[in-house]
């Protein structure tokens, strides 16, 4: 870095792919502080230094010094935002409910935490202070990964703005730093073998058990959605907004086989419903409003409640980490011991890879899926 005391300004260099270094420059302020770096466009200084004096005789560069991560992000990933329109015109795969999303990791868990700093102010130090007390808070890798994409999308958009000079370096979380916690058979079984309290939250857990569905494709399941020894999963339920999205996590319907008492009490649930038998109602009604499914907290208090049924008490439910979503290991896991093909288990739970997205499995084909769910719950209700 070349700088001089008697300049308003000093400059610093970046190498590009061809070698060449580019000059860029920072401002001084009054208040003792420096505009952002911003590329001159030349590569030796003396032309640098001509292409900052020509700025300055245009007038003091307008910097917005004091933007706040919050201000910069606001609608940031909304569907109509410029990031989003770039995602889209660029062919890249974007769909209402990731933008959702995203608004949501930003509001929940990036703005508590960053949200009042000041773009520049932004450090590695500061986003590893963002990760560590993610992981304290307990989320799994993934999600600290997927906050960290976040911010690292709104600083890139900072960076091309000349809002900040560079980009941390974001150093990801592993992705196991805290595994899913799963429950064995026996416990499975004794679980339900038990009496709850409400019995679409049995039926939802059950069901979940033994399909591996997400918690927003479990409360979109209608009427329809219950074909002859499986479920048609096509829809999902986004408990952030409350609307039915049009297609699942992954924009892709699928087929999953169910044991025989589990579609008996759907249909047992389907006939109790007070809402009639339109195949559009929602399979776990809601008893105050037709057009909604159950909330997933009672879902989730059910499974909880059953827990401390059998044995398992909070603290050590926390501990080992289990929750609605171990429903999905628990069922990948099952399944895998039981040697059926890895290839049939994601496109059962809905991990599709673009190599997966090429097969195609027809309900006849997920014979040995359900020999096992049978195996393991067997028939009486």
């Amino acid at each position: 870095m070349t700088a001089s005391n008697k300049k308003p300004f000093t400059f610093y260099t970046r190498t590009k792919k061809d070698g060449k270094k580019v000059y860029y420059v920072r401002f001084n302020l009054p208040d003792g502080s420096r505009t952002p770096g911003r590329s001159t466009g030349k590569f030796s200084q003396n032309a640098a230094e001509a292409w900052a004096y020509n700025e300055l005789r245009k007038g003091s560069p307008v910097v917005k010094l004091n933007v706040t991560f919050d201000d910069f992000s606001k609608d940031f990933f909304d569907w109509d935002s410029q990031w989003a329109l770039s995602k889209r015109s660029t062919g890249k795969r974007l769909s209402v409910r990731t933008c959702k999303e995203k608004v949501s990791i930003l509001k929940n868990r990036i703005s508590p935490y960053i949200g009042n700093l000041k773009l520049s102010a932004i450090d590695k130090a500061t986003i590893t202070y963002l990760r560590n007390e993610l992981f304290r808070k307990g989320l799994t890798g993934d999600s600290i990964n997927k906050a960290l994409s976040c911010v690292f999308a709104v600083l890139q958009a900072a960076e091309d703005k000349s809002l900040i000079a560079a980009i941390p370096k974001i150093e990801r979380a592993a992705k196991n730093c805290r595994e899913r916690g799963i429950l064995d058979t026996k416990e499975v079984k004794e679980l339900f073998s038990i009496s709850w309290p409400d019995k679409r939250a049995y039926i939802a857990n059950l069901t979940a058990a033994y399909s591996g569905l997400r918690m927003g494709e479990l409360l979109g399941l209608q009427h329809k959605s219950l074909r002859d020894g499986y479920l048609d999963i096509v829809r999902s339920w986004n408990q952030h907004s409350n609307v039915l999205n049009p297609t699942t996590k992954t924009g892709r319907s699928r087929y999953i086989p169910i044991p025989s008492k589990i579609e008996l009490l759907l249909k047992r649930l389907i006939a109790s419903s007070p809402w009639g038998q339109q195949p559009d109602n929602f399979i776990f009604y809601y008893t105050e409003l037709q057009n909604r499914p159950m909330f997933g907290k009672r879902v989730l208090n059910g499974l909880k409640e059953a827990l401390k049924a059998i044995g398992i008490k909070e603290t050590e439910r926390k501990d080992r980490y289990i929750d609605f979503h171990s429903w999905r290991h628990f069922l990948n896991s099952l399944l895998i011991n039981a040697k059926i093909p890895l290839n049939k288990v994601m496109a059962i739970t809905g991990h599709i890879t673009e190599e997966m997205a090429k097969n195609y499995y027809h309900t006849d084909d997920l014979a040995d899926v359900r020999q096992v769910q049978e195996s393991l719950l067997g028939g009486d209700v």
